[in-house]
């Protein structure tokens, strides 16, 4: 059955409120044609009395008599009297409103239309038996199994026509929610082939696609920060219970404050790039100017290094600092970056590190020399790899890593603009 499939709600609804509206018409149209049969037919009729009536009176003005109608179903009737007996009561009706035409339908299914001829209501009048001339009722009666055998075909091609247009116009709707539901099974990101049309159901494709693709970044983040934060944190915050762990009344040795406080800093620097990662709009790349926040780095450098009574020595091109270099990347992250990368070679390298800094239009590499052993709780030169491999990829550039005995190097590949 060509409704066997129609069971969605959108369909059903379109299908029902285009077959309405289409039965509705039909059946309007359908009211009009016959009552406009049916005014016109009377129109004809009153035109060929109203002739014939004329003909009458002139004759009568004329000649003082009263001549008998043309046509065989005309009769004329010298006075009221004479008028059959189920003519009088609707012609006297009709005097009495001053009008000079009646209509009369008998038991018999006869129609009668009525003139008066004079001006006095019990002078002569036309009366002629129309009843062979009502072309609409005799069709109707005739030609009904005909008409109905139309009206059923025309009924069933109406629903037939509502149901295609259904199923075209529900179409586009139903394939956008079957690539929602493929959509929550898969993990890449919606398309939605909607997208391309350029009306409301286009518009709303790509607003979808939009806002699930942005759900699934959301939840990507929040599922790498609940990684992170268990991974990167795991080995600062066991040192630290350790540490508070001991004896209360012991003194905290020198090597002991010093792992505190770069467990401390360790914890404060994984929790600010994790939280800046996990932020959307720290993801949302714009022209910056690196050298600038390279300068802004190197002064917190500074600051670091007193912090720790550490020194360090800078070895770049001033040449490039006269320069300004701009990239596309967000700010916040960027200024991370440069920080992250400078304390790591500041507070690995030991004491009196040097730090180089080479800058040109494609990347930026900074190493730094090593001349005392790492502490044993971190991860030697590779700590916070994952981190500063995760902006970089938040900023789309490549890092590199590369590191000896002596000496430790980052090599980080971006899209800049030299000027």
């Amino acid at each position: 059955m060509i409704f066997a499939r129609f069971n969605t709600s959108i369909k059903r609804q379109l299908f029902v409120a285009l077959a309405s509206f289409t039965l509705f018409l039909c059946v309007s149209y359908t009211g009009v044609a016959v009552l406009i049969a049916y005014v016109t037919e009377d129109a004809v009729l009153e035109s060929i009395l109203s002739y014939e009536a004329k003909s009458l009176q002139d004759h009568y003005a004329r000649t003082g008599m009263w001549l008998q109608p043309r046509a065989d179903y005309m009769k004329l009737t010298p006075s009221f009297a004479q008028l059959a007996e189920p003519l009088k009561t609707k012609v006297q009706a009709a005097n009495q409103r001053n009008d000079t035409r009646s209509e009369v339908f008998t038991n018999l299914r006869k129609h009668f239309h009525v003139i008066r001829l004079t001006d006095h209501p019990q002078g002569a009048y036309l009366v002629a038996e129309v009843s062979p001339f009502l072309v609409v009722n005799n069709l109707s009666k005739n030609l009904a199994d005909f008409m109905l055998v139309v009206a059923l075909l025309m009924t069933g091609g109406a629903l037939l026509l509502a149901y295609r247009l259904a199923r075209h116009i529900a179409a586009p709707l139903l394939q956008l929610n079957e690539e929602i539901r493929s959509s929550e099974k898969g993990q890449d990101a919606p398309t939605f082939a909607a997208s391309d049309r350029a009306d409301e159901i286009g518009y709303l494709a790509k607003t979808l696609a939009h806002s699930l693709q942005s759900l699934q970044e959301a939840i990507k983040r929040e599922s790498l920060f609940t990684r992170d934060i268990s991974h990167e944190l795991r080995t600062p915050v066991t040192i630290i219970k350790n540490l508070l762990h001991r004896d209360a009344k012991a003194a905290l040795t020198q090597e002991d404050r010093q792992l505190l406080t770069s467990s401390m800093t360790e914890i404060d620097q994984t929790l600010e790039i994790l939280l800046a990662l996990a932020r959307a709009e720290n993801l949302a790349l714009q022209e910056t100017d690196l050298i600038a926040h390279l300068e802004h780095a190197i002064l917190n450098l500074e600051k670091t290094a007193q912090a720790h009574q550490l020194h360090f020595t800078l070895d770049f091109d001033e040449a490039v600092f006269d320069k300004k270099t701009t990239v596309m990347a967000n700010p916040h992250l960027l200024t991370l970056l440069f920080n992250n990368l400078l304390n790591n070679a500041l507070i690995h390298g030991g004491d009196q590190v040097l730090i180089r800094i080479n800058i040109d239009t494609e990347s930026i590499v900074i190493g730094n020399s090593i001349t005392s052993p790492v502490l044993t709780h971190t991860s030697g030169f590779t700590h916070g790899k994952n981190l500063l491999t995760r902006i970089a990829q938040a900023l789309d550039w490549q890092i590199d890593f590369q590191h000896s005995a002596t000496y430790f190097e980052v090599g980080i590949k971006l899209n800049s603009t030299h000027q």
